[in-house]
């Protein structure tokens, strides 16, 4: 139990950083102006959105931030409260270090920072936070609807 829970402060602080980090350096860059990383299949652009996915609830930062903030708060009663099984704990830290790192573009900014486009199909651009957020959520969605119940 003890080790699940060190496991999930790792990758949470892990993921936390890494998006940090990452929209610290793309803050160097002017906003909207493209980058390309790999030819016809990522590049950089950075953008600021105020509202969550897809941009839903533009402006609306209050709000998200109470998300946040009830989301988390429900991972980590979760994670002390019962016991869980290590591929919930991966997908929870995930989860947790993503949403936190937005939460933070929230306070501190009242937008999320988002950079990273798709060249090989539309999709709005995003980043790293959102990305761990929903890998996160898949691994979730697995575990609980095709993995054994064992611990």
């Amino acid at each position: 139990m003890k080790r699940n829970r060190i496991i999930f402060f790792v990758i949470t602080v892990l993921t936390l950083l890494i998006d940090q980090i990452s929209k610290y350096v793309i803050e160097l860059q002017p906003i909207n102006e493209k980058v390309t990383i790999i030819p016809h299949l990522i590049s950089f652009e950075k953008v600021y959105n105020s509202g969550a996915a897809f941009s839903i609830m533009q402006n609306n930062t209050f709000i998200l931030i109470f998300i946040s903030l009830v989301v988390l708060g429900f991972v980590f009663w979760h994670i002390f409260k019962n016991e869980v099984k290590l591929i919930e704990i991966i997908a929870l830290g995930l989860i947790s270090g993503g949403a936190i790192g937005n939460l933070i573009d929230r306070v501190f900014h009242g937008f999320v920072i988002d950079f990273i486009q798709t060249e090989f199909i539309t999709f709005p651009i995003f980043n790293f936070a959102d990305t761990f957020i929903n890998i996160g959520v898949i691994i979730l969605i697995v575990s609980i609807l095709f993995l054994k119940n064992d611990k």
